[in-house]
């Protein structure tokens, strides 16, 4: 029977446990930051990232259980720390190899596997460390249950704490690499205090200097950015970069083109972007919009200098408007632009107070669910002027049962307005294209009387036209609207992005993975 050891002291394996609890979660949290630019932010990387922490931390327990009964030595309490701290330090080396690798298996699989590949052991090791706690701060069995009582606290304490920290501050102040690193110098820094309290002076020593070399990369590393890359930054919504290539400026969020912009013309390349800067066409002097998703600012610079309007913006990611503000030369004239969530702003605004309201929020390659519902078509219809027009813009299949997206949006509409235009733009070989749909209670018909001279911008709006798509009438009937208690879009949007992210790995890898 194993003998029963008090060093390095009971109030120090506690903080153990609380660190290691920590730790879990920043790793789990970090997981998602570190594969979405890859796989995107689609509910498979989350539910990946959960399943392979609980079933990693479930073996780490029973694991944790046998060492516990066999070992009280300090070394398998605080050697599985250090270790776990090593190969987090490792994550960010390997990692784009671990996409290479993976991507042949597709989104779904491909996300899964690279997160076990990544993170499984880690999570083994620091679950190792909860059995082990219980058993050295136990005297007898008559404590056991109060002993679990304080580790189960305390390492879910740990959790909440590395949760909050993680998403809340670290995530937006540093480089995915540097967090990494620093939470593996942590680890290995930890243990090595554990071995020089238990007396382990040559582990102690090891791994000390394990950490110092973690903490020295992690405070040197590099910022990644390359001649072409003029931006690379986390956000507390995703990884923002501003990219060039042959003259074009590009605003990417988890490696999904957000903007782009001629260096030449100061014009978008984008055509919805084109498709709805022509969208004031569709009313005689149009003087205000509101803007949902800032992205690099494209239709409030084109509304403001071609037709004099006054362009209002939310954006809830602070990151995305400092890129607008220094790459994409926007700047706050007379509209405002608020970092809020866009459908807090619509409610903040006076009655029929807009000509245009667009909708162009995107999380990566997802749609905000709460801002395509009924109840905000209806908080957004308020906003507008009598013949207000409201504009979507999204992705997804254009065709056969993969509009059912689309088609439900279509019908939520119906519950707000009466009059509708869908376009499709760029549809690609899998069916997928950006698909625009406007509602409004006035029919939108182009006044080309007060049109841009530009036969060039003429004839695209009229070739943009003529890709008008149709609900499927068998289908709308069988369509539901999406409401705030089941606004499912993103869910059922997932086929369409899951071929959009496979293209998109396939024909922007190198982008993605620096």
């Amino acid at each position: 029977m194993a003998k029963f050891v008090v060093a390095p002291g009971r109030t120090f394996i506690l903080a153990t446990v609380f660190i290691t609890g920590a730790a879990v979660l920043a790793l789990e949290i970090f997981g998602t930051r570190l594969i979405a630019p890859f796989y995107g932010s689609t509910i498979y990387v989350w539910s990946s990232l959960i399943a392979v922490t609980l079933f990693s931390l479930a073996l780490g327990y029973l694991v944790g259980g046998i060492w516990a009964d066999r070992q009280l030595s300090s070394y398998w309490f605080f050697g599985p720390i250090a270790a776990a701290g090593c190969w987090a330090a490792f994550i960010p080396l390997v990692r784009p190899l671990i996409f290479v690798k993976t991507q042949m298996l597709g989104v779904a699989l491909g996300a899964l596997a690279s997160a076990a590949a990544l993170f499984a052991a880690p999570l083994v090791l620091l679950g190792s460390v909860g059995p082990q706690a219980i058993r050295r701060i136990s005297a007898d069995m008559g404590h056991v249950g109060r002993s679990s009582g304080y580790v189960y606290a305390l390492s879910t304490l740990g959790s909440v704490m590395g949760a909050l920290l993680s998403g809340f501050w670290l995530i937006s102040v540093a480089p995915m690499t540097q967090l990494t690193l620093g939470l593996a110098a942590l680890l290995a820094g930890w243990s090595a205090l554990g071995f020089w309290r238990s007396n382990q002076v040559r582990a102690a020593v090891s791994t000390a200097a394990i950490a110092t070399v973690f903490s020295i990369i992690a405070l040197k590393s590099p910022s990644l950015v390359s001649n072409n890359m003029l931006m690379n930054r986390e956000s507390p919504y995703g990884q923002v970069k501003v990219l060039e290539h042959q003259r074009v400026r590009y605003l990417l969020i988890d490696g999904v083109s957000h903007s782009s912009m001629d260096m030449l013309t100061g014009q978008s390349v984008h055509d919805y972007v084109q498709f709805l800067e022509a969208l004031p066409w569709m009313r005689k002097r149009p003087q205000r919009a509101l803007v949902v998703g800032l992205g690099g600012a494209d239709l409030p610079r084109m509304f403001e200098r071609q037709y004099g309007m006054i362009v209002d913006a939310a954006e809830i990611d602070p990151v995305v408007l400092d890129a607008a503000q220094r790459f994409f030369g926007f700047e706050r004239s007379r509209g405002e632009v608020r970092l809020w969530d866009g459908r807090r702003y619509v409610r903040s605004r006076p009655t029929q107070y807009y000509d245009f309201v667009i909708m162009d929020a995107f999380g990566a390659d997802r749609q905000p669910p709460h801002l395509i519902t009924t109840e905000f078509f209806h908080e957004a219809k308020r906003i507008l002027k009598f013949d207000g027009i409201l504009a979507i813009n999204t992705i997804g299949l254009v065709r056969d049962d993969g509009a059912l997206p689309w088609e439900n949006l279509y019908r939520t509409l119906q519950e707000s307005f009466s009059n509708f235009l869908v376009i499709g733009l760029n549809e690609d070989d899998n069916g997928i294209a950006n698909i625009i749909l406007m509602a409004s209670d006035s029919p939108m018909l182009p006044q080309w009387e007060t049109a841009p001279e530009n036969q060039h911008v003429r004839e695209f709006w009229s070739r943009s036209l003529n890709n008008e798509i149709y609900p499927d009438a068998a289908r709308l009937l069988r369509a539901r609207a999406y409401r705030d208690d089941f606004a499912s879009f993103d869910i059922d949007s997932t086929p369409a992005m899951v071929k959009f992210r496979a293209k998109l790995i396939k024909s922007r890898a190198g982008v993605l993975l620096f």
